[in-house]
């Protein structure tokens, strides 16, 4: 079976999961649909929540892009790239980001030797 984490990439290599392997995409629709659907749901109970299930998540998205977009968050370093970070993502993950940059911040790269041109 460890080899399947190998090959399975190659039939799915033209297309963008942002990252999510196919067990993270999966747990992410359990975890979705346990709040409209249980083991005892039959299938017409799942056709009638599955409308407002999905427009109760296009209505978070959509707050949360409203956030997004109306408000600002203070620069942590003032890097070119954290400014096209904030401009391309949500607070939320723009947050997720600076924690990133401020762990990065405490790395002190060392030259251990050199090999060759530099």
């Amino acid at each position: 079976m460890g080899g399947r984490t190998r090959w399975v990439p190659v039939y799915v290599k033209k297309t963008f999961w942002a990252g999510m392997s196919t067990t993270s995409r999966s747990e992410s629709m359990n975890a979705f649909f346990d709040k409209y659907v249980h083991s005892k749901t039959t299938l017409k109970q799942f056709v009638e929540q599955y409308d407002p299930a999905l427009r109760n998540k296009w209505e978070k998205e959509s707050q949360s892009d409203y956030e997004s977009f109306n408000s600002t968050i203070p620069w942590v370093f003032d890097y070119d790239i954290e400014q096209q970070f904030k401009a391309a993502y949500t607070n939320v993950k723009f947050r997720e980001v600076q924690k990133e940059l401020r762990r990065k911040s405490y790395c002190y790269p060392t030259l251990l030797g050199v090999h060759g041109s530099v």
